[in-house]
């Protein structure tokens, strides 16, 4: 099995098991469901990624688009989640007991009927249709044409993007320059994922940073999402007071451990990442990454 047969495979997995997800249940998604899928959105366009150089860029265009498709099926009820993991984890957090009464008078309002966050649960045949067209695309793609040595590339093209958002992001500090900066993050993360057990160790501590990163740059969006539903929540100054200064001190948190975790995450030149993945994944049996994967996800 070639790297590509092996990407091939792994892209339809994640297919099968988002419609097979998708298969069970009530019409509309909940909001666990809505995770897995957006979590699934987020590893297909990784894949995709790997194949720039290897594919048409039509083909890779119809990729972005079809994967926006479900991204917008889901953007709704995943804004609806992403808020409600945010105003949990400030909760937990907050440094008094009034703090965390004015967050969870905040929680209570956004859930009241007629607020903007209470959001109509997703159908899951609008979902299922945009993977069944994404499922169809692999399994009709020309694997002969994918280059292992062109995927491998693509690995230290996501790394050089991360590298660079990554300094224009800590130096801005505004939404636009940090979501970039997380895309590709997220991006290196599943690309290495795909491979984790087979990374050599330098690759692999690589990989344990970018998690943490990711983990820092996902929370940091999430409190950005609490400051704008605090605009309309019907509240008193003084609540809301309380809720943006623990929001704020919880997004400096964020970004300072974001910039602690910069250096470790990018620590070596692209053209030295590169080197020590393809070496680390020399002579890697396909086989073995496919049964290994599959044991875990049962």
């Amino acid at each position: 099995m070639r790297f590509g047969d092996y990407l091939v495979y792994e892209a339809l997995r994640e297919n099968n098991s988002a419609l097979h997800a998708l298969g069970q249940g009530q019409p509309l998604l909940g909001d666990s469901a809505v995770g897995e899928m957006g979590a699934v959105v987020e590893r297909l366009d990784a894949y995709w990624q790997l194949l720039r150089g290897s594919m048409p860029a039509a083909d890779r265009r119809a990729a972005r688009q079809r994967l926006q498709r479900i991204r917008r099926a889901l953007a709704c009820a995943s804004e609806r989640v992403t808020l409600s993991s945010a105003i949990d984890l400030l909760a937990s957090n907050a440094p008094s007991d009034k703090s965390r009464q004015a967050v969870q008078l905040l929680a209570e309002r956004l859930k009241a009927p007629g607020s903007e966050a209470v959001r109509l649960a997703v159908p899951r045949d609008l979902v299922a249709r945009g993977f069944q067209e994404e499922s169809l695309s692999w399994r009709t793609l020309d694997r002969d044409a994918i280059d292992s040595t062109r995927l491998l590339d693509q690995y230290r093209r996501s790394y050089r993007k991360g590298r660079q958002r990554g300094l224009r992001a800590l130096d801005a500090q505004n939404d636009g320059a940090l979501g970039r900066w997380r895309r590709w993050v997220g991006v290196s993360l599943e690309q290495l994922e795909l491979v984790r057990i087979a990374l050599p160790e330098q690759s692999g501590q690589t990989r344990f940073y970018l998690e943490r990163l990711y983990e820092s740059l996902a929370a940091h969006r999430d409190l950005m999402s609490v400051r704008g539903a605090l605009l309309d929540a019907d509240m008193s100054d003084k609540q809301k007071n309380r809720v943006v200064a623990l929001v704020d001190l919880r997004m400096r948190y964020c970004l300072e451990r974001a910039a602690k975790l910069y250096p470790n995450c990018y620590r070596y030149v692209p053209k030295r990442y590169l080197a020590t993945l393809h070496r680390g994944l020399k002579g890697i049996d396909f086989v073995a990454l496919v049964a290994n994967r599959e044991a875990r996800a049962a």
